[in-house]
């Protein structure tokens, strides 16, 4: 192996930090004296970044949102009832003393408390579940980019005054790809990015869902039963379509 071929082989580990000394000082090097392998290395590092900035310990806001709704629901319901003047008992025939208005103080705050660690709970399952998901994306990306010896495949708008941008890195051997994409626009309701894989038979199938973050970035792991794609289109569309019919965001060809 030639001593660029050896140094392109290294580029994925050097991206995630993972060289010892000698290694990374003959990627460092190399990498100032060709552009080819800085231009490659660019796409492996933005992909790197993103993994970097994945961050497991968070559930989503949505859910946190809804928890902290749930537990001050269950806090003003108390203090309502606290204030609230209780109305004597009507007479009536009695087989035993009614129970002292000091029990239910107590009964409520117990179910207030029963809320509160059912609360506790659901965050705490949510967050193991997110935190799986994304510890699941990040060694699926890192499996790819430490394996694969193709080209990164830059995805591009069709659209000359958009922003949007992508980079595509796949191992065909392992039939799985990552997308790691960024500048999307904000999505309106109704509206998402969906992922297509384009076969060569003519055959379209989708890859999933494109999630954004704040930034319009993002990571999507794809994968394939049977060949590989010959090209990646991202489309912008209303509801969950079967086949892309909204315009296209990003494509990016694939070389055999």
């Amino acid at each position: 192996m030639n001593g660029r071929g050896h140094v392109l082989d290294l580029l994925s580990a050097y991206a995630l930090d993972a060289l010892d000394e000698a290694e990374a000082a003959l990627v460092s090097a190399n990498l100032v004296e060709c552009a080819s392998c800085r231009a490659q290395f660019a796409g492996l590092a933005e992909t790197a970044g993103r993994l970097a900035d994945l961050d497991p310990s968070e559930p989503p806001l949505q859910l946190r949102g809804r928890v902290l709704a749930a537990i001050e629901a269950a806090r003003a319901e108390q203090a309502a009832a606290a204030l609230s003047p209780v109305a004597p008992p009507a007479r009536r025939p009695q087989l035993a003393a009614p129970r002292p208005l000091r029990w239910n103080w107590v009964r409520w705050g117990q179910a207030t408390a029963a809320i509160a660690l059912l609360a506790s709970q659901v965050w705490l399952i949510a967050t193991l579940i997110s935190l799986r998901a994304q510890v699941a994306v990040q060694g699926g990306a890192q499996t790819i980019l430490l394996s694969s010896n193709e080209a990164p495949v830059n995805l591009q708008s069709p659209d000359p005054a958009s922003t949007a941008r992508g980079v595509y890195h796949y191992e065909r051997d392992l039939q799985r790809g990552l997308i790691n994409y960024y500048h999307l626009l904000p999505l309106g309701p109704g509206r998402s990015y969906q992922c297509w894989m384009e076969f060569a038979n003519q055959t379209t199938l989708p890859c999933g869902r494109l999630t954004i973050d704040p930034d319009g970035a993002g990571l999507l792991l794809i994968s394939w039963s049977k060949g590989a794609p010959g090209r990646i289109r991202v489309t912008l569309e209303t509801g969950s379509p079967a086949a892309p019919l909204g315009p296209t965001i990003l494509l990016g060809a694939i070389q055999p």
